[in-house]
Order: C-alpha cells, then sequence, then structure tokens
C-alpha cells in the first residue's frame, strides 16, 4: 500500500491521488472527493487527516468507498447491536436460542423437559428413551419433545444419571455392610472361589491330567518354552532347554518373566525365545 518513504503521509493525499487516476482513465463516471472515503477491510473509514502509518500496516490492503453506502453500513450495524443487547439465551433442556423476553410467545421455544444422558457412547435426552445417537453433531440436531415459551431460569439438574451408575448406587445401598477381612470371607465362605482356590484347583486339575504321548510313544515335556518330545530312556540333567518362570503379556509385548531383556511382539516370535534353563523333561505339571 505504501513503502518506508510515505509512512507519514496523510490518507487524504493518498486519497487525492487515487481519485485523480480513476477519473483520468473513466472520465464518464468520475469520482468526487467529498462523496468518498478510504478504509481497510472489515474496519470503518478513516479520517482524511489521519497518518497512514498509525491507521495501516504495511501491505494493508486500502479501499475507498462512497460516504453514503459506509454510513449505511455503519447505522445497520448499529442498530443490529442495539438490537442483541436485549435479549437473552434461553435455559431449557436443547434449546440455548437468544430471545427478547418482551416477544416471548407461548409457542417459541421447542425443548426437552428432562435432562440428557450420556451412556457409553450413547447421547440422547432422558425425556426421550427411544432416541439415541452416537454422534455429538445428530445429538444436536434431537428435537425437543415439547413446546412452550422461552426460559431463562437455569435447570437444577444438568445430567441425568447414567443406569450403569444408578444400578450401582442402589446395589451399594442394598449391600452395605460392615467390610470385612480375607480371612473373615474364607473362614464364612469355604466354598467361594478366589485367586488362590482356583489356582489350586487349576494346578490339581494340570497334575491329574494324562501324560501326552505321540505315535511313537514319546511323551510331551510341559516346561514352559519347551514342548518338545522325549523317551523317558533318554531323558537327562541336560536334556531340556526351558524358562522356570511364567509368560508375560503386557500391551503389545510377550515375554517371559526370567528373562525380561528377550521380548517379542508376534507370538510365533514369542514362541521361538529359547529358554535359559537346563534341566530334565517332564510330563506333568509341576
Amino acid at each position: 500500500m505504501y513503502d518506508d518513504d510515505n509512512r507519514l503521509a496523510l490518507l487524504k493525499k493518498k486519497k487525492q491521488f487515487f481519485i485523480d487516476f480513476y477519473n483520468k482513465k473513466f472520465p464518464d463516471n468520475a469520482l468526487e472527493e467529498s462523496k468518498v472515503a478510504m478504509k481497510k477491510k472489515g474496519c470503518a473509514t478513516v479520517s482524511d487527516n489521519d497518518v497512514i502509518s498509525e491507521c495501516f500496516a504495511a501491505y494493508d490492503d486500502l479501499y475507498v468507498v462512497e460516504r453514503a453506502e459506509e454510513e449505511k453500513e455503519e447505522k445497520s450495524s448499529k442498530e443490529d447491536e442495539s438490537s442483541n443487547s436485549n435479549l437473552v439465551r434461553c435455559r431449557n433442556y436443547g434449546c440455548q436460542a437468544m430471545f427478547d423476553p418482551t416477544d416471548n410467545m407461548p409457542t417459541a421455544c421447542r425443548h426437552h423437559v428432562a435432562p440428557p444422558i450420556f451412556h457409553d457412547t450413547k447421547k440422547g435426552w432422558s425425556c426421550c428413551p427411544h432416541k439415541t445417537v452416537y454422534d455429538w453433531s445428530e445429538f444436536e440436531t434431537l428435537e425437543g419433545c415439547t413446546t412452550g415459551p422461552h426460559s431463562t431460569e437455569d435447570p437444577k439438574l444438568k445430567f441425568a444419571k447414567s443406569p450403569t451408575v444408578a444400578l450401582a448406587a442402589k446395589a451399594n445401598e442394598r449391600h452395605a455392610q460392615k467390610l470385612k477381612s480375607v480371612e473373615e470371607f474364607n473362614k464364612e465362605n469355604p466354598d467361594a472361589v478366589s485367586a488362590a482356590s482356583s489356582a489350586r484347583k487349576t494346578l490339581e486339575a494340570a497334575k491329574s491330567r494324562p501324560v501326552q504321548k505321540d505315535k511313537e510313544g514319546r511323551i510331551k515335556c510341559v516346561r514352559k518354552g519347551c514342548n518338545s518330545y522325549f523317551f523317558p530312556h533318554e531323558n537327562n540333567d541336560k536334556a531340556c532347554r526351558y524358562h522356570p518362570r511364567q509368560p508375560v503379556f503386557h500391551d503389545t509385548k510377550k515375554y517371559y518373566a526370567c528373562c525380561s531383556d528377550r521380548v517379542a511382539y508376534e507370538f510365533d516370535e514369542f514362541l521361538k525365545i529359547e529358554g535359559c534353563t537346563t534341566g530334565c523333561h517332564t510330563g506333568t505339571a509341576e
């Protein structure tokens, strides 16, 4: 728009330069200096006596507009601001529209009568249980189930309780009692399933399973990381290469607790992790 040598130039000079250039090129549609003004896009017009560098930044686009049209736009903008200042927001469920309290009709608002409910990925209104969606934009378009005047009264309940939370709360009230120690519970419930009893039963079941043999009569070794077959007469304290501790599966990682430095991500690779301990093969669970 201007260079450094003209930073202190007045807008009046720039406007006159433009008018002279324009009138020379379009003499049949000449501009009158008193009927035009200069402005930056999106801003109000500025005075002819303003300094360019104080009104515009370098390389801003400068516009020449008709004063009558500009004054009309400014007047319209002020009227809109004055009108909007009288508006308040409706607090009815699902509305949130701006309205004029002096022009609030009995059927002006289409809204819901109960708070929204969000359960898992479902979204809806508790007053319309058969209308549930998953996408937020769809939830915002769910039409209200009743009509009435707009309201500025703030609803006390913002969200409805999730069914899961409600059931948990009822169960908690129904079974509220003094917390018992593990020893007390096990004593009162000798047949109850616990982590220890489950592990013990699993181990006993494994030991009671018959030894697996192939067609040649070889026994399958059940040590972790081995699973090879062997003849009992060929078994010795260096025949088996196995892992003495349990396998660990964490996120996508797979390894044995005894060899945490050897990690695999594919299950086939995990099965190929060689044992870290040498010993005899065994066909029964230890």
